[in-house]
């Protein structure tokens, strides 16, 4: 009489998802098999059957199971997840616009690198900030990597967070100590770019009202502008100008005309409304008496209140670069220095910028 075959043993569950140690039992190998299998779907790390293999995936299959990305990430896999931090939130209306085509940008090359994208968005402490490190430990690292948007933050967490053995992606920010992986845009190029349009227009006397802070951008862009009028043996201090929380005032812009302007290179549209309402105010036209430029493209949620001259922010590129970037140093063989890159702007002739008048 042939005895009846013993019953495939049946994996037990404990909660909602099945555990390496249910395929274990379900596929009769020991746990550390299971493991090693599963973070080795090519066979290419262990010396392991193929007969046990094709057990274990079949046991995977009938249950279902899903690896923990963070686990392998805290084993020292690739969980295939990559970061977005931002010190400042991601959705206010007033910041729709800015950050939309950056994220744009990140998930597009997510999607073509066969990366799923991870938004941190949660906070700590009575004013729920933001912050990198939760009791002590990097919160960043159930993830390969992570791509940092915006300013801003606590400075000794980034500094921290840079020395650490940790990919990481700045978009725009290049102050850090370490030289830290960054995309940027070159704004000192490009607002060398519009001082030559506006040189070929005619004008001698460009000014330049910016924001008296020390950040990059701002320094890129009247870095840029001394460089241009340098070259043509002009004085750029003479006809620059600080602006501090009062805004742009009437007298000044008054001044500015007395001395014999006829440009203006203004850091934002703020800025450059100021100017052109003030300029309205004194019977003036733009562009006819005096030309206008942004430097760079108005990036609030309303309409911009007029077809500015000034060059186009690379944002998607910015996105799609800082991920392809973290890519770069996910896969890097050898240690070496993290890629620094700096995207070429867009020239944008718009109508606040003429001929100069005669």
């Amino acid at each position: 009489m042939n005895a009846k075959p013993l019953p495939r043993p049946r994996a037990t569950r404990r909660g909602p998802y099945p555990r390496q140690a249910d395929i274990a039992r379900l596929a009769g190998v020991s746990q550390a098999a299971v493991s090693m299998i599963i973070n080795d779907p090519d066979g290419t790390q262990h010396a392991i059957g193929e007969e046990t293999r094709q057990r274990v995936w079949a046991a995977v299959e009938e249950l279902s199971y899903v690896t923990n990305p963070a686990a392998r990430a805290l084993a020292g896999g690739r969980s295939n997840v990559i970061g977005i931090f931002t010190f400042e939130p991601v959705f206010p209306v007033d910041f729709r616009d800015f950050y939309y085509t950056f994220l744009l940008g990140i998930e597009e090359e997510a999607e073509r690198q066969g990366y799923d994208l991870l938004l941190y968005t949660s906070g700590s402490g009575p004013n729920r900030q933001r912050s990198i490190y939760r009791q002590g430990a990097n919160r960043l690292r159930g993830t390969d990597g992570c791509v940092f948007l915006g300013r801003g933050g606590d400075r000794g967490e980034l500094e921290r967070l840079v020395r650490e053995p940790f990919p990481t992606v700045f978009v725009g920010r290049r102050e850090l100590p370490g030289a830290p992986a960054y995309v940027g845009a070159d704004y000192a190029m490009a607002t060398a770019e519009v001082v030559d349009h506006l040189v070929g227009l005619g004008h001698r006397r460009i000014a330049y009202l910016g924001w008296p802070d020390a950040e990059e951008p701002t320094v890129d862009r009247r870095l840029g502008y001394e460089r241009a009028l340098a070259a043509r043996g002009s004085d750029a201090a003479e006809l620059t100008y600080r602006i501090g929380d009062e805004g742009v005032g009437r007298d000044l812009v008054a001044a500015l005309l007395a001395r014999g302007t006829t440009a203006v290179l203004a850091q934002d549209d703020l800025i450059a409304e100021q100017v052109v309402a003030h300029a309205g105010t004194l019977s003036l036209s733009v562009p006819e008496d005096l030309s206008v430029a942004v430097l760079g493209d108005p990036p609030r949620g309303a309409p911009p209140l007029l077809d500015w001259t000034g060059f186009t922010i690379p944002r998607k590129a910015m996105g799609e670069q800082a991920l392809s970037t973290l890519v770069e140093l996910l896969d890097a063989a050898a240690d070496g220095p993290p890629p620094q890159r700096l995207l070429p702007c867009t020239l944008r002739t718009g109508s606040t910028c003429g001929p100069a008048p005669a």
